[in-house]
Order: structure tokens, then sequence, then C-alpha cells
């Protein structure tokens, strides 16, 4: 995820100027190692320089009592934590990366000013599944950055998502890469990006299997669906798209691998005003479009 070759990088924070003696931590599969070497600090100007390859810069921190440990890094206690712009594969200014359950996560700056939360597997983890309740459980790490999270990527040998993992967070649009398959449910309300208030934009891959139970549900601002590329799409689980009020039209006609809808996918969506189905769709759950008061026309 990070370059093979040297960058060098700068930062500069006032809480270098007050170091008497500053160390550098980098990430190692999501572990703070401290780099003993290559960091040039000059504590008058408030800056750090080092070169950096296939890690992260993590922080530059001084000593402050003996015999305690950081729970960071199990180094001593550190005050005057200074987290750096730490840097992706293709040049993106990371601003904080973690791993949580043996899920990668980073903070990637956009060039407007908001902030892309970036999500994929750890190399070596196995893991393929983003878990339940992921977003809520790193959010407190993630402390500033969750007020300008606008993006989610999940890509990275990611291809599953669990009921509850991304529920209640603060995306304007989803976007999963090629490789991704399936939206997990439970048979609950908690669907994997349930009650996303701010949610307006989704973007489905070719590869694209199922989505599971109330997976957007209550999500009143979802308006664009892009899912017209899913021919390996087969199933579309109950409530999926429940309370999604400012959907307007759904163009499910090019799904040619589509077999199954379940109950209440579309139920209140009071915007929705026309739905195209596949030829080959067999079953359609009840309830599909109640209290969707501006349905005008059905195609199958």
């Amino acid at each position: 995820q990070y370059p093979t070759e040297a960058v060098t990088v700068t930062i500069q924070a006032d809480d270098i100027k007050a170091m008497k003696a500053p160390r550098l931590f980098h990430l190692i599969s999501g572990k703070a190692v401290e780099l003993t070497e290559g960091a040039a600090f000059d504590t008058e100007a408030g800056t750090v320089t080092f070169a950096t390859a296939g890690f992260s810069p993590f922080a530059v921190a001084e000593l402050e009592d003996e015999g305690t440990e950081h729970p960071a890094t199990d180094q001593k206690q550190t005050k005057g934590l200074v987290k750096a712009p730490l840097l992706g594969a293709e040049g993106d200014s990371v601003l904080l990366t973690g791993v949580l359950n043996g899920v990668r996560w980073r903070v990637i700056a956009n060039d407007d000013g908001t902030e892309t939360l970036d999500v994929r597997a750890e190399e070596g983890s196995g893991v393929t599944a983003v878990p339940k309740n992921f977003y809520s459980d790193i959010k407190s790490a993630l402390s500033d950055h969750a007020s300008k999270l606008t993006d989610l990527v999940i890509g990275g040998g990611i291809t599953g998502v669990q009921a509850g993992s991304f529920m209640d967070s603060p995306f304007v649009t989803v976007t999963m890469e090629e490789g991704f398959t399936a939206i997990a449910g439970d048979n609950s309300y908690n669907g994997a990006f349930s009650k996303c208030a701010n949610l307006q934009t989704v973007n489905f891959p070719s590869t694209m299997q199922t989505i599971g139970y109330a997976g957007f549900a209550d999500c009143p601002t979802l308006k664009q669906v892009n899912i017209s590329s899913c021919t390996a799409l087969t199933e579309i689980g109950t409530c999926a798209f429940m309370n999604c009020t400012a959907l307007s039209a759904m163009d499910l006609s090019g799904l040619t691998g589509l077999q199954k809808m379940g109950y209440s996918v579309f139920k209140g969506c009071s915007g929705l005003t026309d739905v195209s189905f596949p030829s080959n769709l067999t079953s359609l759950g009840g309830n599909v479009f109640e209290n969707c008061t501006s349905l005008s026309e059905l195609v199958f």
C-alpha cells in the first residue's frame, strides 16, 4: 500500500519545538515501531524530515515518564504526539491509518478539503469481509476526521461487508471496487449501510452478486444507485432500499442475472416514480411498493 522507493517527507508542528528528545514512529502491520535512524529533527523550526519507503510515518513523540508503557506503541509513556502526513501507494495524502480485525483503514485527504475512508484487507490477514459494527468501532480512533468524511471506498481484497458494518455513517458517496460481491444481512433492520443520513450515491461493481436485508434502508437522501453494470447480481434482499425517499427511478432491466427480490424492497420510497425489471426475474416479494405514493410506471 506504500511506496517502494524512498520519498522525503517534512512535517511541521508547534509541539516539536517543545520537545527535548523527539522520536519518530512508523506503522508496520498496524503496530507502531520506533524509527531509530534517518530522521532529522529541528526543534527550533518545529520540523522533522525523513525518508519513507514501504511503511507509513506515524508520529513524533517525547519521552515523558520512565517505566510507563504507551498503549499504542509498547514504548515508554510519550507526550506531544504529532500525526504525520502518510503516503499512499499512488501518492495519496494519507492522514491517519489503522487496522481492525484484519481490515486496514486509511483516511485520505481530498482536494476539496473533505476526506475519504479507504478500506482494504490487511496484507496476510486472510480477511475478506468487513465485520459488523466496523465504522462504530473505529469512530473514536478517527477523532476529528469523522466529521470530514464524505467518501467511502471498499476494495483491495475485501469482497463483502457484514450487517451493520457502516450503519449510521456520514458518507455521501460509497464506492465498491471490482471484486466486491456481497452486502450481507441478518434479518434485522441494522443493514450494512442503513440509516446513513447523508448518503446520496452508491457505485456498485460489475462483480456484485447480492444485496442483503435492509442493506440501504432508511437512507433518506439516497438518489443515485449505479447498478446497471451488475450482471452478476442474483438477489436484492428484503427491505434493501426501504424508506429511501429521495430515490426517483430504478432501472434494473440490464441485470440479466437478477432472479429474486425480497419483501418490501422499495417500501416507503415516496419519491419513486418508475421501476424497470429484467425479463429473467422469477420471484418478487410482497409489499415491494407499499407507500410508494409517487409510483406511476412499472416495466417488466
